[in-house]
C-alpha cells in the first residue's frame, strides 16, 4: 500500500516536473535576445530544484567562466568573478553560495557539441538530497540551456553583423552623397570607358569644354571622336592604362568655337577592366604660365642690356689699372663691380631655368657623355678660381658613358660643386665620387662642412627655399637646389641628400646609361 502511493507520487511529480520543464522551455526560447536568454536561464534554474538562487557561467575561448547571469546573487558578488574550467570549479562555486548564505549547493555543466560552454549553478538555503529526478530534471534544463545560449549567441553575432552592415552602408551612402556632391562642383569632364576606349558614360562640369555633343560620343571610341592626332594620343594612353602604377597624363589642344583651348586629361584604371578619363581645360594656366615666361624674359632682356655694358666697363677699368700698376683699393673696388655683375646674372640665369623647368620648355640635347672624364674637365676649369685643389675626383675603371645634355649636366654640377665649396670650412676637401648602379650612374658630390638640420633636409630642393646659413648670407634666390632637380628629373634620373649636423653633407644624382 506504501509503495503504491510512493509511485502515484512519483508518477504525479513526473508530470508537474514536465510541465514546470515545459513552461521553462516556453520561457527561455521565448526570445533571441542574449540578455534576456540568459536573464531566463538564471531565473529558470532557480526555481526547478526550488532553490533561492542561480548562477549561470559562461566560458570563453580560453577556457575561463565567468558570471554571465545571475538570480537573488547580488552583482557586487559575481562581479569579477573568473573560474578557470578544470577540477577545482565545482568546489570554487560552492563557496560562492556559502559567501551569500546558501549553503546548499548543485551545479552542472552545459555541453555544446561536446564542448563545455558553461555551468549552471544552483543555490538553495536548506540542505536536501538531490535524488536522480532532479539531477535529471536540472541536467535537461542544462542541456535546453545550451542550446538556447547558442542560439541567441548566434543571434546576437548576426544582429550585430547586421547592425555593422547597415552602419557601413550609412557610411557609404554618407560617403556617396559627399562624392556625389564634390563630383557636381567640379569643373572638369568626366568619362568612363571600357577597355577599348568606347565612351560608356559622361559627365561635364563645364559643358563648353565638350568637343561634341553626348549623342555623338556616346557609345564611340574616344579616339574616334577626337582628331585624329589627339585620338592617337588617346589611343596610346588606353593602352597604358593597365600596366600603369599611377595615372597616366596627356596634353593637347582643341579647336573650340571659343578659339583653341588646351586640355589635360588623366587616365586611370577602374572597376571591371574600365576606364576612367578626367579631363581639365588648362587654357587660363597655360596663358599664365606663357605670360610669366614673356615677363621674365622681357626682364631679364632689359637687365642683362645694363649689366653687359656695366661689366664690360669695369672689365675695360680693371685692365687699365692694371697697366698703370695701380692696386689697392680701386681695384678691389672694380673687382666687387664685377662679382656682383656675375652674380646678377646668374639671378636672372636661375630665373630662366626655373621659368623654363616649371613651363616644360627646358629642351635637352643628350649624347653619350664620358662622366670621368668631364667631371675632371670641370674641376681643371675651376682651377683659376684656387678652387680645384679641393676637390678630388674617384671614379672607377671602364666606366660606361651617360646619355646627358652637356650643357645641363655642367650646370647640374657646378651648382653642387659651388654649394658644396661655399658652406664647407676652407681648405677642407670636396670628394666626388662616381658609381655604376645598374643601368645608371650614381655622382655623389661630399663635403665636410656644417651639415643641414633635419628639419630642413625635405625642403631642400624646393624653390625659393633657402637654409637658414644661406639667408645669413644674403646670396641668391633659393633657386640653385630646385633647377639642379628639376634638370636631374628632365635627365630621368633621380637627386637626393644625406646629411649629419656637425660632419657634412652628401648630395647624390643619378644619370641613365
Amino acid at each position: 500500500m506504501v509503495a503504491r502511493q510512493r509511485r502515484q507520487r512519483t508518477g504525479r511529480t513526473t508530470i508537474e516536473d514536465y510541465r514546470k520543464l515545459i513552461e521553462i522551455f516556453r520561457l527561455i526560447t521565448g526570445s533571441l535576445e542574449y540578455g534576456s536568454v540568459l536573464s531566463a536561464v538564471a531565473e529558470q534554474a532557480a526555481q526547478v530544484l526550488g532553490g533561492g538562487a542561480a548562477a549561470l557561467l559562461l566560458c570563453d575561448g580560453e577556457g575561463t567562466l565567468r558570471v554571465a547571469a545571475a538570480h537573488n546573487i547580488p552583482a557586487e558578488r559575481t562581479a569579477g568573478v573568473e573560474l578557470q574550467v578544470g577540477p577545482g570549479v565545482m568546489d570554487a562555486l560552492r563557496n560562492l553560495g556559502r559567501d551569500v548564505g546558501l549553503p546548499a549547493f548543485t551545479g552542472v555543466p552545459l555541453v555544446w557539441r561536446g564542448e563545455t560552454i558553461g555551468v549552471l549553478a544552483v543555490y538553495r538555503r536548506h540542505r536536501r538530497r538531490v535524488d536522480a529526478a532532479d539531477e535529471g530534471l536540472l541536467g535537461t534544463l542544462a542541456d535546453q540551456a545550451a542550446i538556447a545560449v547558442q542560439n541567441a549567441r548566434q543571434y546576437e553575432v548576426e544582429r550585430r553583423a547586421r547592425a555593422e552592415a547597415e552602419a557601413a552602408r550609412e557610411r557609404v551612402a554618407d560617403i556617396a552623397a559627399e562624392l556625389r556632391a564634390l563630383f557636381q562642383a567640379i569643373p572638369d569632364l568626366y568619362f568612363r570607358l571600357d577597355s577599348q576606349g568606347t565612351i560608356l558614360d559622361y559627365k561635364a562640369g563645364r559643358p563648353a569644354d565638350l568637343y561634341v555633343p553626348p549623342e555623338v560620343f556616346l557609345g564611340k571610341r574616344m579616339q574616334d571622336v577626337l582628331p585624329p592626332a589627339v585620338g592617337q594620343l588617346f589611343h596610346e594612353a588606353i593602352s597604358q592604362v593597365p600596366r600603369a602604377s599611377e595615372p597616366i597624363a596627356i596634353e593637347y589642344s582643341l579647336p573650340m568655337p571659343t578659339g583653341e583651348q588646351i586640355f589635360e586629361a588623366r587616365l586611370l584604371p577602374f572597376l571591371h577592366g574600365q576606364i576612367v578619363v578626367v579631363v581639365r581645360n588648362i587654357t587660363r594656366r597655360k596663358q599664365a604660365e606663357q605670360l610669366r615666361e614673356d615677363y621674365i624674359h622681357t626682364i631679364s632682356h632689359d637687365l642683362r642690356a645694363p649689366l653687359t655694358i656695366i661689366s664690360g666697363h669695369a672689365q675695360m677699368l680693371q685692365r687699365t689699372l692694371l697697366r698703370e700698376g695701380l692696386d689697392g683699393p680701386k681695384q678691389r673696388g672694380v673687382e666687387a663691380i664685377l662679382t656682383s655683375a656675375r652674380r646678377a646674372n646668374a639671378m636672372i640665369q636661375d630665373l630662366l631655368e626655373a621659368a623654363r623647368l616649371e613651363t616644360g620648355q627646358v629642351k635637352l640635347n643628350p649624347r653619350p657623355v664620358g662622366l670621368g672624364q668631364f667631371v675632371r674637365d670641370l674641376v681643371g676649369r675651376l682651377a683659376g678660381a684656387g678652387e680645384a685643389e679641393r676637390i678630388r675626383v674617384e671614379t672607377p675603371e671602364g666606366l660606361p658613358p651617360v646619355a646627358a645634355d652637356p650643357d645641363r649636366l655642367e650646370r647640374i654640377l657646378m651648382n653642387l660643386l659651388s654649394n658644396a665649396l661655399k658652406y664647407s670650412s676652407p681648405g677642407s676637401e670636396i670628394t666626388v665620387r662616381l658609381e655604376r648602379r645598374g643601368g645608371e650612374v650614381v655622382t655623389s658630390v661630399t663635403d665636410h662642412g656644417p651639415g643641414i638640420a633635419p628639419e630642413e633636409l625635405s625642403h631642400l630642393f624646393e624653390r625659393h627655399y633657402r637654409t637658414r646659413e644661406a639667408t645669413e648670407r644674403r646670396e641668391g634666390l633659393g633657386l640653385g637646389l630646385y633647377i639642379t632637380k628639376g634638370l636631374v628629373e628632365a635627365h630621368g634620373g633621380r637627386i637626393w641628400v644625406q646629411s649629419e649636423l656637425g660632419k657634412g653633407s652628401t648630395f647624390s644624382f643619378t644619370l641613365p646609361l
